[in-house]
């Protein structure tokens, strides 16, 4: 499966089609990073969720994002859980959902799951 994956890619980046007798096919990738809504960790969805207490998507507080309280005030400012994490307590840049495709955690496993691991 792995093997063809990755052929796919390469056509699909080579912008060709692919052939199967006198048919062709355009192709294209399409892949999607699980994030659970629950605990807003990636690979898994709420269904598979372990984490007892729910943590908001939006402000990293401990409710729903459904729920939250400060994502339409006027003065808020959104706290990425995954950043917050990832980095402990120094002073990247959390200043984003982590609902957002251009969360670094994101990207990471956007990556991962493309090319396979790329961190340690």
């Amino acid at each position: 499966k792995q093997w063809y994956q990755r052929r796919v890619r390469a056509i699909e980046l080579q912008g060709d089609r692919v052939y199967s007798g006198l048919f062709s096919c355009k192709v294209y990738d399409h892949f999607h990073v699980k994030r659970c809504n629950t605990c807003q960790n990636f690979g898994h969805y709420s269904a598979q969720c372990s984490v007892k207490s729910p943590i908001c998507g939006h402000c990293s507080d401990s409710h729903l994002s459904s729920d939250c309280p400060s994502k339409n005030s006027p003065n808020f400012h959104p706290t990425c859980v995954n950043c917050k994490k990832r980095s402990g307590n120094s002073a990247n840049d959390f200043s984003h959902g982590a609902m957002s495709l251009d969360c670094p955690s994101y990207v990471v496993a956007f990556l991962d799951g493309l090319v396979g691991p790329i961190h340690t």
